[in-house]
Parts: C-alpha cells; structure tokens; sequence
C-alpha cells in the first residue's frame, strides 16, 4: 500500500517548523550572548522626585554588591542627572537622582558598558535600547474662584481666580497669553500673589448683582512655559470656572499641610470672613492648642496636631462680607499624611554638643521612612582649612524668575579626614520630642576614644530618596573654651560646658591662620593657658584658631566663627593698637587767614607716658584736598617735643587744611585739622541757654541771650534774631543694634521754621519763647536754636544751640529680619517699646501686615489716555498688643507669594515703623524667625565715677541666672582675672586700683551656668564696664600771672608758674577769632590720660551650643590752586589779627618763666594759653585779658570797597570809665576814598556807655589801597583807630593787545584807545628779535592761568623750560616769586609727584582717586623733559609713570573721533585712542620703546589719527627706525580736521598740529614739513585768542624748538613824547607802565625782523563789561530767607540773603571743568558754612541743589568749581547784608578752563542796604 501523499509532504514539513518555533522562541528571549532591559518601573511619564528602576534579562552581579549605593553611570542620561546607583538583586538596578528631575523637561536614558563592570560575561548591549520619558508636561490643574474685599471699598467684593499649574508660572509669561471673559465680553485683570503652587488674579468688571453662580471662561494661548524647563504649551488652555454665589458664605476647601516642621489647617471661604472673634468659631476633635489667624479668603489655624486623623468644626455662625452666614455647622475629616517630604537639621547655627549631656540632635523628618545618617571626622590638623573651605555651593540663577536657587553641603574627603560611622534607620524608630525627631550620638560611634582628634560632619539622608539630605558641623565636647586676645598676649579660660568647673590639665594649641601650631599651653588649677610673648615666639603669625585636648576629649575655637560682639557696650575710646608712640598736636588756634603763619607744637610720649627724645619727625601740611602743601623735618628735643611753622600764602585756597606728625620711618603719629578762611574776628560774646534740652511736643522753648563786648561792658541795643528750626531725628536706642527705630511716615510732616528779632536791653540780654506745638506721633525731632547778635559795626556773632522734641510717649522698634522669606512659613518677629531716653516701658502697640499688590490703570493726560501702574495695598492683620517691660513679639504667616510689610505704631497713630518684605513660595530660602537668642547681660555696677591710684573699687554684678562669673581687668590685654560664684545671681569684687589701671581700665564679665537641661534658653551672658582711673602726680599745675586789663599799644608781663624745669608754651589770642569754632584752650593732659578703649578681643563658643535634649522636654528652637587771579588783586592788610606765639620756653628753678607780651591798636579781650609737659605730668591754663583804652573807637566798615561805592561808616565810641566824656571826633581817609558832609562831630559819652557818630564815604573811580582814620579827643588824651582797606574792581580787569612786526628800519606808532581808569591802568610792551614775542599774551596766559589740574599745571610749566629768559622778562616788574620761572617748575614738579596714585598714574584734579591717561602721559612728557634741562625729579615717581604707561598701551584702547574729512564733511570712526601713540613716544623719549606695541599699530594705521601717525612715525625715527619713520609718515598735515574734545585727550585742529610739529622736530627738525608746519601753526596761533592751556602749551612748545634755530642783528628804539625811553639791542626789550602816559612809537634800524607785543589792561570807566552767553550760560539770583526773589536790588541791614547761582551750557554739552566766580558787592559778607551751621531751607531743597567740586570763599567773592550742564544746575550760597550804602556789584561769571570760548558773564548792578 503506498502512503499518502499529502502525509509525506507534512511529515517531510515539521521538522523545518519545528525549528522556526524555537528560533522564534529564542528570538523573544533574547540571544545568550545579548544583554537586554526586561522591565522598568516607569513609562512616559516620570514624577520628579522618585526612583528608575531597571530589571534586566541577565544577572550582573553576585550577591554581595547587592544595596549598596554608588556612582558608577551605569546609565547615561541625557539632559545629564546627577545620582546614584544600587543593585537590589542581580539584575535589578534602582537609579536616585541626587536632586528633583528638572520640570516639564523630555530625558532619554542608554544603557552603559558599565552595565557590565561586574558581570563575568562580557555581553553585547544592542542598540535601540533608549528609553524615553519625561517628568509631567505644564498644565493647568485646577481653577478655583472667590470673592475678597474690595481695597477702596471694604463693603464691596471683587471677584478673584485662583489657578492651580503643576509647575510654578511666572505672571509675566501668564499675563500676555491670558483672557478671562464673561460671556463673549473680555474682562480686565490684575495679578494677586503667585508661589508654587497657584496664581491667584482678581477679576474687574463682573456684575456685582447677581445672586447666582457666574460662569466665566478662561482662555490661555500656547506657549506656556515654566522656569527650568524649555517646554511650552502646544495648545491653548481652556476652561470654565464658576465664580460662587454671593447669597450665602461657603466653605471651598479645607487643606492640611506640614510648612518648616508646623501644623497648619488651611480653611479657604467663597468670601472673606468677617466674624470678629475666629477663635469662637473653629474646633479640632480630639482637641488640640493652635491658633488661628484671619486669610483673605478663610483662615488657618495653626499648633501641634498629631499625625491621626482629626476632625475640623467650623460654626455655621461664619459669616462673609455679603450674604448669609454659613448657617449650618461645618465638619471636615484633617489628615497630615500628605506632607512634603523633608530632611533638616532643627538647630542651624549650633556647633558644640556637650559630651557629658544626653548628646540629641533635633531633625526635622516628614515623609522619609528610612534614612541613613553618615559621621566623617575632619581631623584636628585639617580644621582650619575645612572650615574655610570645606563647604560646598550649589545652585542655578533662573532668568525668567530673577531669582538664585542655592544649596550647600559639607563634603569630607581622603584628602581633609575619614568617614567613620554609617547607619541606617527607621525614622519611626527615632525618639520625638514635639514636632522633632531626637538624633543620638553615640562616643563609641565617633570614634570619640581615638587619638585622631577633629571635628564632626554629620549628614542626614533620605535612604531612597537621594535628593533629600542636610549636614552640618558638630563639635562634640564638655571642654567650654573662652579665649581672650591682647596685644602680645593669649589667654584661655576652660570650663566644664556642662558643671561649668574649671578644667586643669588641658592641653591647649594655638594655630595661626597659615595652619601653623605656633604655641602649646597647658591649663592651671583655674583652667587658664596663656600665650605670652607673641611678638617674640611668633613674629609675624596671627591666630585663626584655638584647640584644646584634655584625655579623649577635644574641642576648638575659631576665631573668625567666636567672635564677640561688644557693639551695644561703652567699649569705645582712644585706640593706640600697635603704636609706639603718642604725639599731642597742638598750636596757637586752629582758624588762619591766608598769609598768617601756623604754629604747631607735637609732644611725643610712648604710650605708657615715657619722654621721647631724639625721635626724627615729620610735621606736614595738608591741602583740603589731602595733597601736600609744605612739610618740615626735625627730632624731638629732650622734652620729647618738636616746634614746626607754616607761612601760608596769601592766595592759598581756604577750607580745611590738615596738620599730621609722622614718625623718621613715616608711621602716622596724629593729625589735627585747622581752618584757612577769610574772616573777621568777633567783636562781641554771646552766650545763649535754654530752659531745657529735652522736650515733649506742646511745651514752650525758651531762649535766654546775653552779649556782651569783648572789651568789657554789656552789648546793651544790639539787634538780635533767634531762627527756630525743627527737623527728623533719628531715634537711637544703642543697646538695641539690631532693631529699627525709624518712622516711615514722618518725613512729610510739615516742621516748624521761624524767627524772632529784637534788641538787646541795657544789661545786653534778651529773651525769646517758642511753643513746640501741633507735632505728634512723628518720632524724636531735632531742634536748632540760631541765635545772631549783630555786633556794632553790623556784623554777626552767631550762637547754636540744639535741644530734642519728643512727639511720642513710646517709642517702638521692631526686629529687623530677612527681606525676602518662604512663604505658608510662621513669621516671629520681636517688637521693643523704649522711652526717650531709651529705657524700656510697658504701653500697647497696634500691629498691621499689608500686602501691597500692582494695579494697571487708565489715566488721562490732555487728550489722551495712558495705562499707569498704581500700588495697592491690603491690610491682612491689625491688631493691637500689650507691650510688657518693653517687650512682646508678633506672630504672622505670609500666605501668598508678594510684596509685604509690617507696621507698628501707637493705636490710631498715622507714622509707623515699618520693615517690607517679600515672600516666595519656592526656592531654598531658610526659615527667618527670630533664632532664640542664647546670651544674656551682666549687669555691672561701680560705687564711683572716677577712682584714684590707691583706692578699692567696689564692683557690684548681676547675672541673669546662677552659677558662676568669670571677671576679667582688661586693657589691651588682660590684667588679672577672678571667678565669682553667684548663687543669687549677684556677687561683688574689690578691686585694688593700681597705676597699670590707668587711665581707663575695663571689667569684662563672663556668667556661665550649669547645662543639664533646656529650661533656660541663655547659655551664656556677658557685662563690659569702664572704669576711670586718675592719678594726681601726672598732673601738673598752671597759673597764669597776668593783668586784667590792658590799654592798647602796650607791652604786658605775663608769668607762667609750674613744676621746675618743665618746658612750656604761651599763645595769646583775640577771644573773637577762638570763639568762631570754640575753640579749647590745649589740655595735654586731657589728650594722654583720655579714655581708652578696649583692646581685648574675646571669643567664645557658648552662644553656639546645641540645646539639651533629652526627649520628655519640647525644645526651643585742586593742590594749592593757583588762586593767584580769582582773589582780590588788591588785597589790604585790612584784618590785623591779633596772635602772639612764644614757642617753648624752659620753667627756672622755681618753676616760672615770663614773657613780654606786647598789646597792638586793638580792644577786645586776649586769651593767655599756656601749657606745660614734663616727663608724664602735663596741665594747661587760661586767662582773660581784656583790652579796652578809656575811650573805644569802633569804625564799621566793609572788609573791601569798589569805585563808586556809597558808605556810610557808624563810629561807636565806647566810653569805659565811670564818669561822663564830652569828646570830639574826626574822620580823614587817603588813596580813592573821599568824605561827604561833615568830617567832625562832638558829643558826650555818658559813664560806661556808647555814642555813636555817622560818616559818609564814597570811594572815587580808581583802585588802590586806601585808609579811614577816626580821631576822638577826650578825657585830655587823643585816641585813634586806623582801618586799612583796598577798593577793588567791581568789574573784570579789561585787556586790549596787539603785536605785530618791525622790518628793514621801518617805524611803528603803538597807540592803545581805552576809557580806563588811570589809576587802574597797567602796560607793557615787549620788542624781540624771537618770532615769539607776537606770542607774549600766551605766554602770560599760562602764566597767569588761576586754575591748577594736572593738565593746567603741566601746561603752565611746561614752556617755561624753552622761555625762561623771555617769561622772566615779562613779569620783571611783579613782586614775588609766583612767576619766576624756575620757581614755577620746581613748584609744577612738585605738584605733579604730590598727585600720583599708587597705579603710577596721576588724578587729573588734586584730591582725585582716578588717574587720567592722557594728563599722565603729558606729565611724565614734562618731568623727562624738565630733568633734562637740569630740575631734579623724583626717579621714583618716574619710574612708576612710566610703568604705568607701559601697562596703558598694553590695553590697546579705543575711542569714538569726530572729525572733517577734505569734503569739510562731518565724519566719525572708532581709533586707537589719542594717548596710544603718545605714550609710546613719551615712552621712547625714556628710553624705552615698547616695539611690539608699536609694529601692532605700524602694521595698522587706519587705527590712527592724523596727529597719531605724526607721532607714532617720529617714535620710530628717534629709535633709529628711519625706514618705518618714512612708511608712516603723512604726505602733508592735511585732510583730516578733528572736533574739538572738551576732555579726554583734548584734541583739537590746533593741539593736533602742534604736537605733530612737536614731534616731528625731535625727530627730524630738518624735515621739509617743519617749516610749513611751523607757519601754518603760527597763523592759526594769531588768528584767534580763543585757546585752552594744552593748545598754547604745545604751539609754544613746538614754535619755541623751531625759533631756536632762527637769529637776526637789527636794533630799534622806543620813542615818547620825543624822548627815547628804550633801546632794543640784541636783548629782549621790556617796557612796563610805559603806555599809559601816551603813545609809543617804535624806530628801527638795520635790516632784518624785529617782533613787538603790547598789552594795556585797566577798568572802565564806567564800570562796564561785555555782557554775554558764549555756549554758556551763568545767572544770579537773590532771595529772602522765605524763599522769595529780591527784585528791587534793595535789602536791609542784618537781613540774611541766599544767593542762587543758575549754570547751564546752551548747546548741549556737558562741559566739565567750568570756573564760576561770584564777585560780591561790598556791603555783604559771606556766611561761611565751615565757620557755623549753615541754615536749611525747605524751599531751597526743592530746587535741588547742586554740590560744586571744589569751593573757595574770600571776603570779596566766591570761587565754585564744577561741570556744566545741558540742564540747568543751582547752587546757593548765604549773605549778610553788613554795611549800610550804595554798593557796586560785579558780575557772576563762568569759565570753561580748557576752552575760553565756552563763557558767560552777567548780573551787574547796583545793590543797596538800608
């Protein structure tokens, strides 16, 4: 039978399906040899914070590398993500990431090779593995809708959103893509608050009558994204939202939270809740204590809720704005399982955990099971680099939010210690104490036994949750170490932390901050190691750190951690640190005029009180801008003192001058501060008191007043004013640093300003009384009593006196505290209640948090509207407290992201303290509530004020709890110490005062207390008390033998009686120039036995101890500037001050030593200073010499006077006996002045009184010194009183000029036509053979330039050096040195090194901290060039010039040049900046060329300007590169013409072609282009008189080199009137004065070329100027002290006038360096700010005045010194109207000084005083 065939074919079939089953199986397993991801335990979408675990289909590792976490990658991931990796089975791989998964962000993970690490079969991993997944994309979660109360209206609601994101949205990213609609309308909106979880707007627009439900529809477009992520919403969101019903309150949501370790139940409402009492209303089941606290939509209560279930009742009482209450009682399940999963340490600034204690860390766990605590020991010789270094930052900046997101860590490594314990555990299995979990340390666990010594770091981590884990620092120890610092000495005191004993035997080591042991000490039986002898066992360390070991216990001390705080202590005082010597400075007075000569005497004692002899010095003089005016060199005589003086000059700038004394090696001994103004001595004293200094608002401020004439006899008649001004004061409250007193409010308060006038009545007094009414709750005002005497001659005597006015019986200070806070975050925030003297009182206190929130509103503005952002604010709590003993704290919770801020003030007060704050709801920021603070106060009490060497001091202390005090005696270093117990809390000690005591000694007070448990929050208190030792042998005694009274012109004896051989000094002075800044008669003794302060630094790490825990108990948790042209040019010797200097004389035998004082034409009164030092005993005394003749003659008038003035001149005649005086007076005057009406005058003086008599004076039209003479015959004698004065111009000095040239023999008629006054006129004409001489009036412009920069002061000198002969023939006819040409360069020498910075370079104005490039260059340009021809020059300052410019070209800098091109087109480019190739040719001149500097630009010189390339081509050419001089050298100076620049290099058309032409003649001078050059630049020199000192300094400079080259043989002679009055032969011909008697014409002889320059200068006539604005614009204007414009050039006598000065440039630029001088008319005085408070002004302030660079006064005008501006500048000055009269004024003018073009003069007249 044959078989089927269908059979045979299947039979045949199946093995081939057999095997394609098997394939296909084994296909689906996977090949043997391939590794492949089985499992995962994700799928798309990943939380952001949890664990990837990866199942794969071969074992790869054995058993024993099971649960253990590292950092092998075995994954990689993309973005990266930091983590670990922990097999849990052989093929089981568990990925936590060390932070969150970034949000809304796509991750791609490939498996690694690493996979295979530990497997012994090498698998292949086929690729197409990845694994994509993403944490939950951003979207709207939820949208919630309420109604809160309406800001303006509290009655009204509006309707707010409350949007929940996944994520954090910024409301800027929210807002653009944002609509809200009702219906189809679209409805405004304005952002609330937003945090992490939610944003909550408000709605505007809704129908506020509905009663039902309204439904809105919200729409955001796509684009949505969230900070951290890049991912944006695809699509737009939509969604509906029903904003509830008005018609009944309902409760929306109840949410239980855990914020920062609290409990929180968060009742949100459909409206606010109005109920007034919450309390009443909620309960929690089983009860429980919280509180509660009102939210803008509900409330949350907060306490310790146990983690079960408790069930929240709300009554149906709650009530809302609108509507019906609840009605029925609310009940709500409250669970706190769902709290956010944290890991922290409790205790954040705890170090120190006492080892003898229950040794317990507090942490704070929720929803973290398990978790592994890691301790790492950092061993002892690695402290101090750990602790500077050990912790580690991390964190991002988000630029959407603004905001940096930080975390730190600490990380122990091989290298800084070892890890020497893990564990992990169940955090259930963890004692609780409240809230916190309880961490115990072990000793056995650290390693506490070892000898590797260190500190801790212990670390607390989640065990699956990598990301969640906190350090810190733990030092654990009973060894409490306190450390005391002095100079060359360490002291350590060790206590027991926890007996608070001493602790002997502890080995103590003393590190320096270079991780050096540098000492080692051990304990005495009173736990005390010291460190002597620094400065001997250590030079050159300094202690960082301080460790101490005692058995196995160790513990350290770093003193940049312990330091004590003593700020809220009387520690301050004298500090010597580590001088070795004393210097008492002192001196005659301390206010000059200029051209008086300062005395200055320094005593030098070591500071133990020791005779220094023999010590060299160094006694400086300091300008008001700190640079150098003169110095004096010389050593200490045997007394230990040396003698200096200082002529100052006459046109020195006034202000503040300073006087330092250095020692040989130039150590700052000490400096005084003197006044060079121009004054007026005072004539009368006043004196003024109070009827009390400390007021309350409503009471009266009384004045009592009383003048009195130096000479004697009461001011009876003299007008007098009294100005009351009130102003802010801030309230100070020293023992509390850390709280803020200030009122926010107060500074609108309208304050009081007024005056009183009247008369002195016939005993000289007065008496005025203000009420100090209408102010409250404004905090502490200030006030100022300005009292003003106006003497007989019309001029002030100005008195101040300053009292406070208390508006409010308390006042309230508030904790300052973090700005920005977490919010949902318990805020705790301690409020003090102080009087005003700063104690603390029991009042209440009204508390208001506000939130503020930004509105956008419409506006309209004329025609149009426009969108404006307006501040809102809500007020979320206001409540009203009891302040106890002055204290209480506040307790609020910020719920919302947003702007906040607390209020305090007294109930129903308008001003209140106030702190703003902001809260976020993300971002790592740290809890901010107050810390409890673990230090307490010692209160230390003394029997005595002052204790004599000998005496016991008896020391009452008082410590806030009982133990012991440890009492240190310390000065600079500690004296002796003693323990006292203080079982009461009270001990006393007697302190024998000793002379090491003196003269101030401190008693420093350390409680410490036992720590066995956490009762007692205070660790540790503190006391510091000074204590005033005196001691009668260092105190010598002065007396003064000297008349009462003295006549003038005569010579008096005056005997000075002290201690034998003692060296003394006596000054005698007018009381009137003392007077004006009260000055003190000098008192040495007061200088070196003055209070000291404290110069022990202590340390201590008590304040840094972890609290005890044991588990049953809840814890607690311009130099001199050549003011020669802008002051009087006819100064007089109209001020004769009276000061008489002695220097040091020698007591006799007997302790006298006598001096013949002779008495000048004068009446006042004299003060008689002596001091005397003798080895360490000095003294001081004073007497009062009046000096007053029979008949007192006192001539009133100005200190100066113009042409035309009108004057009329009182004469007081003072009659000082005691009997009546018939007399006869006359008045005679010489140079310009003239008597109107009668010159005599008789009367009768009755006994011990005054008469006076009225001159009238006019001065003629000229100038000159003049002098009034008065006579007065009584009494048989004949009295006189002589007053000198000049009569300046009132106008500016008119100049007319002209040059010109005198050839072949030909003759010239040299004819000036002017109106000057001949008395005023001055003339000179110069005749040359030098092409110069057409230059002369350059010449004497630098010259004569008033202004002194960098650039000015180089500029004048600078030429000086080719034109000496030429500048000295010039000024032949000035007296002085001030132009003398070489006195010129030394002195611009001088300046310049006095005006170099510590980079090399120099300021550009004295004083100036920033150096200027090009004024440096030009500089150092002069100095080479001034060395050369012979001045000496500092080489030191040289080279560092020169360094610095070495450094500048290096930069390679830039600058924008604007310039004409050959088309006269304005053009501009960015070039090499001009100082470039300057300095590279200073540089060169130097000798040292910098060439690759050089080869940069030569390789690119369309960097360089035309003038650049000049210069850069002759630098080669003087280093012998010829080839490269040819290659860069212009064809011709031609087709480029720069703008003028006001700064920077100040190049201009000119400057550009002189310094080319400079250049070129160093280089080449044979050069084709010279003398083109040379023609071209002398042509542009005469075309115009517009040029700035830089300009006609390089011109001069360049035409100078070339005119040395040129010569000629002609002769010539001067012929007047037909008479030769000068003969050119060979010599430069100089005729001063000659023109004004006529014309002068010039005969030459000869042939060749002979240059003439004539200059004739004078006043008008008339008195007139050129009145005009060129580019600048200056005015004046006058104003009453009420801030209203004086129109009718017309004041009264005494009246107080503010002078404005308007400046502004007309054409838009800013002009820097402008000169504004304000000449005065005669009958005012300037009100010298520096000699007296100046008065404020309220209307003044609104003007906003300006503050000038610099400022000089002079009695006849003020000089400002500033930048001018497009917008208009205001700057004010006051003046008393003095003198009765008709008075010139001059104009106010401004000068821009580096371009004359730039100038305004205006505002001439006439002023008169009535």
């Amino acid at each position: 039978m044959t078989p089927h065939k269908n059979a045979s074919l299947w039979s045949s079939f199946l093995p081939f399906l057999t095997f394609l089953l098997l394939l296909q199986l084994v296909g689906c397993r996977g090949k043997s040899d391939e590794l492949r991801l089985e499992k995962k335990n994700f799928e798309a979408e990943v939380a952001q914070e949890q664990n990837l675990v990866f199942t794969f289909d071969k074992e790869l590792v054995s058993d024993s590398l099971l649960n253990q976490w590292d950092t092998i990658p075995y994954l990689t991931f993309s973005p990266k993500v930091e983590g670990k990796f922990k097999w849990t089975a052989p093929n089981e791989l568990v990925f936590s990431p060390a932070k969150s998964f970034a949000p809304s962000t796509a991750y791609t993970a490939e498996l690694s090779s690493l996979l295979l690490q530990h497997s012994a079969t090498k698998y292949k991993i086929p690729s197409g593995q990845e694994m994509k997944f993403h944490t939950p994309y951003l979207q709207l979660t939820s949208t919630k809708a309420y109604w809160t109360q309406n800001d303006n209206n509290p009655t009204q609601l509006e309707a707010n959103l409350l949007f929940d994101f996944n994520y954090p949205v910024p409301f800027p990213h929210l807002r653009d893509k944002l609509k809200v609609y009702s219906g189809n309308q679209e409805l405004p909106v304005e952002l609330v608050s937003g945090n992490r979880e939610n944003l909550s707007i408000k709605v505007k627009g809704l129908d506020q009558n509905s009663t039902a439900g309204i439904p809105v529809r919200v729409s955001i477009d796509k684009g949505l994204s969230t900070p951290g992520s890049t991912y944006q919403t695809p699509e737009p969101i939509q969604t509906i939202a029903t904003v509830p019903s008005r018609d009944q309150m309902q409760i929306m949501e109840v949410v239980a939270v855990q914020e920062e370790g609290q409990d929180k139940i968060y009742v949100l409402t459909t409206q606010p809740i109005v109920n007034p009492d919450l309390n009443a209303l909620v309960a929690v089941s089983p009860r429980r204590d919280f509180t509660v606290e009102r939210l803008e939509n509900g409330m949350v209560l907060s306490g310790n809720f146990s983690a079960q279930t408790l069930t929240l009742m709300v009554s149906g009482e709650l009530s809302g704005v609108v509507g019906k209450p609840l009605g029925k009682d609310y009940t709500h399940p409250v669970s706190f399982e769902s709290a956010q999963p944290t890991v922290a340490f409790v205790n954040k600034k705890s170090i120190y955990l006492n080892s003898q204690g229950a040794r317990n860390i507090a942490l704070n766990l929720a929803k973290v099971p398990r978790v592994k605590v890691s301790i790492s020991k950092v061993f002892e010789n690695n402290i101090l680099r750990y602790l500077q270094e050990g912790q580690t930052y991390d964190g991002h900046y988000d630029e959407e939010t603004e905001e940096y997101y930080e975390t730190s860590y600490y990380d122990v490594n091989e290298t800084n210690g070892k890890t020497i314990f893990e564990r992990e555990y169940e955090t259930n299995s963890l004692r609780k104490q409240g809230k916190h979990h309880l961490l115990n340390l072990d000793l056995a666990d650290l390693d506490f036994d070892s000898h590797f010594k260190g500190l801790y770091v212990i670390t607390i981590a989640s065990i699956e949750q990598n990301w969640l884990k906190d350090s810190k620092i733990v030092s654990m120890s009973d060894i409490g170490l306190i450390a005391k610092q002095g100079k060359n000495e360490v002291l350590v005191f060790a206590n027991s932390i926890r007996t608070a004993q001493t602790l002997p035997e502890v080995e103590v080591r003393f590190i320096s901050t270079n991780n050096q042991v540098v000492h080692t000490a051990t304990t005495d039986k009173d736990g005390v190691a010291r460190f002597p002898d620094i400065d001997k066992t250590a030079a050159g360390f300094k202690i960082a750190l301080i460790t101490a070991r005692q058995g196995n216990d160790f513990n350290y001390l770093p003193y940049t951690q312990t330091e004590v705080n003593t700020s809220r202590f009387d520690v301050g005082g004298k500090r010597l640190a580590d001088l070795n010597y004393d210097a008492f400075v002192y001196g005659d007075r301390d206010l000059y005029r200029p051209g008086d000569t300062v005395h200055v005497n320094t005593v030098v004692r070591t500071p133990n009180w020791k005779t220094v002899s023999g010590l060299p010095l160094k006694v400086k003089l300091l300008l008001p801008n700190g640079k150098e005016y003169r110095s004096q060199k010389g050593t200490l005589n045997k007394e230990g003192a040396y003698e200096a003086s200082f002529v100052l000059s006459t046109s020195v700038v006034t202000g503040t001058y300073t006087l330092e004394v250095y020692s040989g090696n130039d150590v700052l001994l000490n400096s005084r501060k003197i006044g060079v103004e121009e004054f007026m001595p005072d004539r009368l004293k006043v004196t003024t008191l109070l009827n009390k200094t400390d007021f309350n608002a409503g009471e009266n401020v009384q004045v009592n007043l009383t003048a009195q004439n130096l000479f004697g006899p009461p001011a009876a008649g003299r007008n007098y004013e009294v100005q009351l001004s009130l102003k802010k004061k801030t309230f100070e409250a020293p023992r509390y640093p850390d709280y803020t007193f200030e009122l926010n409010n107060a500074g609108e308060t309208n304050l009081q300003n007024s005056v009183r006038q009247g008369e002195t009545n016939a005993q000289g007094k007065g008496q005025e009384t203000f009420s100090l009414s209408g102010f409250q709750d404004v905090g502490l005002l200030e006030g100022s009593l300005f009292t003003t005497v106006f003497d007989e001659t019309g001029r002030p005597v100005n008195r101040l006196n300053k009292f406070n006015v208390s508006t409010q019986y308390a006042f309230f200070g508030l904790k300052k505290f973090d700005t920005y806070v977490s919010t949902r975050q318990q805020m705790q925030v301690p409020i003090i209640a102080l009087n005003a003297q700063g104690q603390p009182i029991s009042t209440k206190v009204q508390v208001q948090l506000v939130r503020y929130t930004y509105e956008t509103v419409m506006e309209r503005y004329s025609e149009n509207y426009n969108y404006k952002s307006q501040r809102r604010e809500s007020i979320l709590l206001n409540t009203v407290l009891q302040v106890d003993k002055g204290r209480t704290a506040v307790s609020f919770l910020p719920s919302t992201s947003g702007e906040y801020e607390l209020r305090i003030m007294r109930p129903g007060a308008y001003n209140y303290v106030a702190q703003e704050f902001y809260a976020y709801g993300w971002g790592d920021t740290e809890s901010t509530s107050f810390e409890v603070n673990t230090e307490g106060e010692v209160d230390i009490a003394l029997d005595k004020e002052t204790y004599e060497v000998g005496d016991d001091a008896k020391i009452l202390f008082k410590s806030p709890f009982a133990g012991k005090i440890l009492v240190t005696v310390e000065q600079n270093k500690v004296l002796s110490y003693h323990y006292l117990k203080t079982d009461k809390k009270a001990a006393s000690l007697k302190l024998p005062i000793k002379d090491e005591h003196l003269p101030t000694v401190y008693i420093s007070a350390v409680a410490l207390r036992e720590v066995k448990d956490n009762q007692m929050p205070l660790t540790i208190a503190r006391g510091f008390k000074p204590l005033t030792v005196t001691k009668k042998q260092t105190k010598l005694d002065v007396a003064i033998t000297a008349p009462e009274l003295s006549r003038s012109n005569r010579t008096q004896q005056v005997t000075i009686k002290t201690a034998p051989n003692a060296e003394v000094t006596l000054a005698v002075v007018d009381e009137g120039i003392l007077q004006l800044k009260d000055y003190q008669t000098p008192d040495p003794h007061a200088f070196f036995y003055q209070k000291r302060a404290l110069e022990v630094q202590a340390f201590d790490l008590y304040p840094f101890l972890f609290p005890e825990l044991s588990g049953s108990r809840s814890s607690v948790g311009g130099d001199g500037y050549d003011l020669e042209k802008r002051i009087n040019p006819l100064t007089s010797k109209r001020v004769k001050l009276v000061s008489l200097w002695s220097g040091r004389l020698k007591t006799n035998g007997s302790g006298q030593a006598t001096v013949k004082v002779k008495i000048p034409e004068f009446s006042g009164a004299v003060r008689v200073m002596a001091v005397a030092y003798k080895e360490n005993a000095f003294g001081s005394a004073e007497k009062l010499m009046r000096v007053a003749d029979p008949m007192v003659i006192s001539t009133a008038l100005p200190r100066f006077m113009s042409p035309k003035d009108t004057l009329l001149v009182p004469v007081t005649i003072s009659n000082t006996t005691a009997k009546n005086a018939a007399f006869s007076s006359s008045i005679s005057v010489t140079g310009p002045l003239r008597v109107v009406g009668a010159a005599t005058a008789s009367s009768t003086s009755a006994a011990n009184a005054e008469k006076q008599v009225v001159y009238k004076v006019v001065a003629a039209p000229a100038i000159g010194q003049a002098t009034v003479k008065v006579l007065v015959k009584a009494l048989g004698e004949q009295f006189s009183n002589t007053t000198e004065l000049s009569v300046r111009p009132a106008a500016p000095l008119a100049q007319i000029t002209g040059s010109g040239t005198l050839k072949n023999g030909a003759s010239v008629q040299i004819k000036p036509a002017h109106d000057f006054i001949p008395s005023s006129v001055s003339s000179k004409l110069v005749v040359s053979s030098s092409p110069l001489a057409q230059f002369t009036d350059d010449i004497t412009f630098l010259l004569r330039y008033p202004h002194g920069c960098l650039e000015q002061t180089t500029s004048t000198a600078f030429p000086l050096l080719y034109y000496a002969d030429l500048a000295k023939a010039l000024n032949q006819g000035q007296k002085g040195r001030s132009y003398n040409p070489a006195y010129l360069v030394q002195e611009a020498i001088t300046k310049i090194e006095g005006m170099q910075q510590y980079d090399g370079g120099f300021t550009y104005w004295p004083g100036g901290s920033d150096t200027d490039w090009w004024s440096s260059a030009y500089a150092v340009h002069f100095l080479l060039e001034a060395r050369k021809a012979g001045y000496p020059v500092n080489q030191q300052v040289l080279s560092r010039a020169q360094s610095y410019l070495q450094r500048m070209v290096k930069t390679k800098g830039t600058e924008e040049y604007r310039y004409y091109d050959a088309a006269r087109k304005l053009q501009q480019k960015v070039i090499a900046a001009h100082e470039t190739a300057y300095s590279l040719y200073v540089l060169s001149l130097a000798g040292k060329p910098d060439w690759s500097t050089m080869n940069f630009y030569k390789a690119k010189p369309e960097l360089l300007s035309l003038d650049a390339r000049y210069v850069l081509a002759s630098t080669y050419a003087l280093n012998g590169g010829h080839q490269s001089f040819r290659q860069l050298l212009p064809r011709s100076f031609a087709g480029e013409t720069s703008v003028r620049a006001l700064n920077g290099s100040f190049y201009s058309p000119l400057r550009d072609m002189a310094l080319s032409l400079n250049s070129l003649l160093e280089a080449n001078p044979d050069h084709p282009q010279v003398p083109v050059l040379a023609r071209h630049l002398s042509q542009e020199l005469r075309s115009s008189r517009w040029y700035n000192t830089q300009e006609r300094a390089f011109a001069l400079l360049a035409l100078g080199k070339q005119a040395k080259r040129s010569g000629g043989n002609m002769t010539a002679k001067a012929i007047q009137n037909g008479k030769t009055v000068g003969t050119y032969q060979g010599k430069d011909l100089l005729l001063p004065n000659k023109l004004n008697a006529g014309p002068i014409t010039l005969q030459g002889k000869g042939q060749g070329t002979l240059y003439y320059f004539w200059e004739t200068e004078g006043i008008s006539r008339s008195g007139s100027y050129q009145q005009q604005d060129n580019f600048l614009q200056v005015r004046k204007t006058f104003f009453t002290r009420d801030g209203k414009e004086i129109t009718d050039a017309t004041v009264g006598q005494n009246d107080l006038v503010v002078v404005r000065i308007a400046l502004q440039s007309l054409d838009g630029r800013t002009i820097p360096n402008v000169a504004v001088t304000d000449l005065l008319p005669a009958g005012f005085e300037i009100e010298n700010p520096r000699l007296m408070v100046s008065r404020e002004f309220g209307w003044l302030q609104k003007m906003e005045p300006a503050t000038p660079e610099h400022l000089d006064i002079r009695d006849d005008r003020i000089n400002l010194y500033t930048t001018a501006r497009p917008n208009t500048q205001y700057f004010f000055y006051q003046v008393r109207a003095v003198s009765k009269g008709d008075f010139q004024m001059g104009p106010v003018g401004a000068d821009a000084m580096y371009n004359a073009e730039y100038h305004s003069y205006h505002g001439a007249g006439v002023m008169k005083v009535r």
